[in-house]
């Protein structure tokens, strides 16, 4: 279950889907776990040896530093004397109970990132939507450019034609009159 939340947390981290602040804060929870659930195997599995050993163990277990001497503290034990009082069965409850609760800490929590991951690839899904109607806007101007500089070219040409028009038909009217005033005896 922790390298899942391990897992989650670097995806979470890597598309930007929570900021530095929160990925830091779950880090830190996912740390404290790991160590408690590390701690609990590592008792459970010491557990082979006589019962004497078992509060010994349970001291171990119980107190406020781990074994790799990273410090932690026990939020749902109120104190030792609480502690000494319960037999073991009723430890053994309280430590289910204690682990359920972590499950369904831990379950909301994957519930959570699987919500923020499914917005991510909405976002993303919805960037990429953005970005092609982009692109389409981006061909589309350019073939309208294309052909706005074609009908310039085009109205260009019909303008030098019209005025080379008129030109040689000032020409033609001239040389006519040049015409009738030669054969026309005066």
């Amino acid at each position: 279950m922790t390298e899942k939340l391990k897992l989650d947390l670097i995806q979470s981290s890597k598309s930007r889907s929570a900021t530095h602040g929160e990925v830091e804060r779950r880090q830190n929870l996912l740390d404290t776990l790991t160590t408690r659930v590390r701690i609990l195997n590592d008792a459970a599995d010491a557990r082979v040896g006589p019962v004497s050993n078992y509060e010994s163990e349970r001291t171990m277990l119980l107190s406020t530093e781990a074994n790799d001497d990273t410090a932690y503290s026990n939020p749902w034990l109120e104190s030792d004397e609480h502690v000494s009082s319960l037999t073991r069965d009723e430890f053994r409850r309280r430590q289910e109970q204690v682990i359920k609760e972590q499950d369904a800490g831990l379950d909301a929590l994957a519930d959570a990132l699987k919500r923020q991951k499914n917005i991510g690839i909405n976002i993303g899904t919805e960037a990429d939507y953005q970005s092609d109607l982009i692109d389409d806007i981006t061909v589309r101007a350019t073939q309208t450019d294309s052909r706005i500089k074609r009908q310039s070219d085009r109205v260009g040409k019909i303008t030098n034609k019209s005025s080379t028009c008129v030109l040689w038909s000032i020409i033609i009217v001239l040389g006519l009159a040049i015409v009738v005033v030669a054969v026309v005896p005066a």
